[in-house]
């Protein structure tokens, strides 16, 4: 198989690629001033694994769609930020994945330090999302705790993680679900999704 055979397989036709990052919030789109890019990803379904098994997943890579990550910094804060948005075949599916989507990122991320404690937060709701699912992790590194926010939900066909980690307190669960909303308002303009959750 030719070289450009193996990549087009596996990353994917540009335009794709560049029309699943269109899908993700930019720098300027975020609250606060002075977020900056730090990498930026785009792959076909299934190319690296999987986020869920079974049925679901292999209904996700017959779409021959792409999936796209963001991760951005705060310079001189402790703020980092990360964005994901992977498409499935419907709706149902993309419900059904939350919380496997969830749960599954918030275990297999690497944290430095220790985990200090882990809660599924119930009662927020998002905007923009048809479901919502929340996670937070506190990390003790050194003497001071890190929070890391974790909050999934799905947007048609889309499912949308966005992931905040911060040991700064004047940053909080509220800032994570005002990108959450503008990701969603983002993905239902651009996609065309009008339905009202």
């Amino acid at each position: 198989m030719k070289i450009m055979e193996v990549l087009t397989n596996n990353f994917g036709r540009l335009s794709k690629r560049v029309g699943a990052l269109n899908r993700l919030l930019n720098s300027k789109d975020l609250p606060a001033v002075g977020w900056k890019l730090k990498s930026e990803h785009s792959w076909r379904n299934g190319a690296f694994g999987r986020v869920v098994a079974g049925e679901i997943a292999e209904r996700a890579i017959q779409t021959r769609e792409y999936s796209s990550s963001r991760s951005f910094v705060l310079p001189n804060s402790s703020l980092g930020l990360i964005i994901h948005v992977i498409p499935y075949a419907s709706a149902s599916d993309a419900e059904s994945s939350v919380p496997t989507s969830t749960s599954e990122f918030a275990k297999n991320r690497k944290f430095e330090g220790q985990r200090i404690r882990e809660e599924k937060i119930s009662d927020l709701m998002v905007a923009g999302f048809d479901t919502t699912s929340v996670f937070e992790t506190q990390v003790l590194i050194e003497e001071d705790v890190t929070r890391n926010w974790h909050v999934c939900g799905s947007v048609g066909k889309f499912v949308v993680t966005v992931v905040c980690s911060s040991s700064d307190e004047r940053f909080n669960l509220d800032d994570v679900k005002e990108i959450a909303e503008l990701q969603a308002k983002k993905i239902r303009l651009s996609e065309g999704i009008t339905n009202s959750p």
